[in-house]
C-alpha cells in the first residue's frame, strides 16, 4: 500500500514536470505552530499514579500534556508553478507533571514528551508562486516516519535531611500523514509568508526502554502507555527563495 501511494504521487508530480516552465527553485521554510495532542494514553498513565496514591497520597497533577507548540524546517523544491515536493524535520514537545510540597519537603516526578518527524510532502498550488498574482492557495499531502522520546524523572526532598533522583528514558517509532490546506503570500521576490491549516494522524506507538528494549512501558492497569500526537496543526513562517537570491548576486557580481 506504502509502495502504491509512493508511486501515485510520483506519477503526478513527474507528469507535470516541465524544465522549460520557469528555472526550477528551491526554497527554504521556517514554520513556527501549535498543535493539539493526543496523548490520552499519556494522560492516564499520570492519572494512575496520582488515584493510587503512588508513592504518596495527596500528590496533585500539576501539567497535564497540555497542547503546545511545535517548530518545523522545509526544503521546497518547485516542479512548476503549480507542484511542488518538500523534505522536512518537526519538533514537537510537551509534559506532564505530579507534584506534592509541604513544610518537610517536597516530591516532583516530571513526565516529558518530545518527538521527531522526518518527511515528504507534496503541494498542490491553485495558481502558482512567483507569478503576478501575490497570493496562493493551496493543498498539502504530508507523511513521514516519528520518533518519540518519554523522559521520566522522580525526586524525593527532605528538607536538610535527604534527596533521592531518579529518572528512565523511553522511545518509540511511529509513521504519520497530514492533510491540509494553506495560503502563501509572495511578500517580496525573496521572502514568502506561509500559513497552513491540517490535520495529523499518528499511528500508535508502545514505548520502549531505551536502556532495555525488551523493557516496555506499562500502566497501573496493566495497558501499555503509547504515544500518539494525532491532532490539528497550525503553523505560519518564512520562506526564503534560494534560487532567487543566488541568481540575483551572480548577476550583480557579473556586472561589477
Amino acid at each position: 500500500m506504502k509502495n502504491t501511494a509512493i508511486i501515485f504521487l510520483l506519477s503526478v508530480m513527474l507528469s507535470h514536470y516541465n524544465p522549460g516552465v520557469q528555472a526550477q527553485k528551491l526554497r527554504t521554510i521556517f514554520n513556527a505552530g501549535f498543535g493539539t495532542y493526543q496523548l490520552n494514553s499519556y494522560k492516564n498513565f499520570q492519572k494512575n499514579l496520582v488515584d493510587r496514591g503512588i508513592p504518596f497520597e495527596g500528590i496533585k497533577p500539576v501539567d497535564r500534556f497540555p497542547n503546545y507548540y511545535n517548530w518545523m524546517v522545509a526544503q521546497e523544491y518547485l516542479l512548476s508553478p503549480y507542484h511542488s515536493v518538500s523534505i522536512e524535520l518537526t519538533y514537537l514537545y510537551t509534559g506532564g507533571r505530579n507534584h506534592l510540597a509541604d513544610y518537610s519537603g517536597q516530591y516532583a516526578l516530571d513526565m516529558l514528551a518530545s518527538s521527531y518527524r522526518f518527511g515528504l510532502s507534496y503541494s498542490n498550488y491553485n495558481n502558482g508562486m512567483f507569478v503576478e498574482n501575490r497570493l496562493s492557495g493551496f493543498l498539502r499531502f504530508r507523511a513521514g516516519v516519528t520518533r518519540s522520546f518519554f523522559n521520566i524523572s522522580e525526586e524525593v526532598k527532605i528538607y536538610d535531611i535527604h534527596q533521592e533522583a531518579w529518572e528512565q528514558d523511553f522511545v518509540s517509532n511511529s509513521f504519520y500523514l497530514e492533510f491540509g490546506p494553506g495560503l502563501v503570500y509572495e511578500l517580496t521576490p525573496y521572502i514568502s509568508l506561509h500559513f497552513s491549516v491540517g490535520y495529523e494522524y499518528e499511528h500508535d506507538a508502545s514505548l520502549k526502554s531505551t536502556k532495555n528494549k525488551d523493557e516496555t512501558l506499562i500502566s497501573q492497569e496493566g495497558g501499555y502507555v503509547k504515544t500518539n500526537w494525532s491532532g490539528i496543526r497550525l503553523r505560519a513562517g518564512l520562506g526564503l527563495n534560494i534560487t532567487k537570491l543566488i541568481k540575483t548576486k551572480t548577476k550583480n557580481l557579473r556586472h561589477e
